[in-house]
């Protein structure tokens, strides 16, 4: 009597699934990211003096027009210079440019309030180098990187895309230094897979253990239905 071939198939799965380990992830791999603060140089230091000199021309003007007994001669000039001051240091406070995340869940911006805007690689529809600034586009979502603001994050920013998503940036020639700025290492939460949806078949994932992750791009599968070949950067999963 032929013995069962239960644990021969249990075996040949097991073997299956080992060999898609490299790419392949479950969602409770190890991920991190590269967190790229804004520039600390002199541009950043412009808005605090403008508003600290403009504050204090204010003070004075006021003083002078206000407080004494005879008015300061030039202390009306001295108020609508410092209005002016305080105005400009404003403005170029509000265009400082956000942190940047580079990593395992694609890139990001920081928002504020700790809110991070995040565009995952496997969102990304198009990457575009122009005008000194390199851009990430896909689910109606747009992340930009200013080289000359943030070289190091422009620079990891585009390597990591050549390596998970080169078909993607096969029409950018142009390198990026990063000018020995590596960003801050974050170690990030695992992948929350349960209440998203099978690329391959759509199927609802409820539960964690269920999800198979891409490596590259971050696609999820169900353990079940994934393909030999990720549906979003095409990286080979069973590699």
């Amino acid at each position: 009597m032929p013995k069962p071939k239960t644990k021969a198939k249990r075996r040949s799965a097991e073997s299956q699934a080992s060999a898609r380990g490299q790419i392949l992830k479950t969602v409770d791999a190890a991920r991190s990211e590269r967190r790229f603060a804004p520039d600390s140089g002199a541009m950043s230091v412009l808005p605090i003096v403008a508003s600290s000199a403009g504050a204090l021309l204010l003070g004075a003007g006021v003083f002078g027009q206000f407080l004494r007994a005879i008015p300061h001669p030039y202390a009306l000039h001295m108020l609508g210079v410092g209005v002016l001051l305080l105005l400009v240091g404003l403005a170029m406070g509000a265009r400082s440019r956000p942190a940047i995340r580079v990593g395992d869940a694609g890139v990001g911006v920081e928002r504020g309030d700790e809110q991070i805007e995040r565009l995952g690689w496997n969102e990304i529809d198009a990457i575009r180098l122009a005008s000194g600034v390199l851009s990430f586009s896909g689910s109606a979502k747009l992340v930009t990187i200013d080289l000359a603001e943030n070289p190091g994050a422009a620079a990891l920013a585009l390597a990591e895309a050549r390596r998970r998503l080169p078909v993607r940036v096969k029409d950018i020639d142009e390198n990026v230094n990063a000018k020995g700025d590596v960003g801050e290492l974050v170690v990030l939460e695992p992948f929350q897979a349960a209440g998203l949806r099978c690329k391959a078949t759509d199927r609802l994932l409820s539960m964690e253990r269920d999800a198979r992750v891409c490596g590259l791009c971050g696609e999820v599968y169900h353990k079940d239905s994934v393909p030999d070949h990720c549906l979003s950067c095409d990286a080979d999963l069973t590699s």
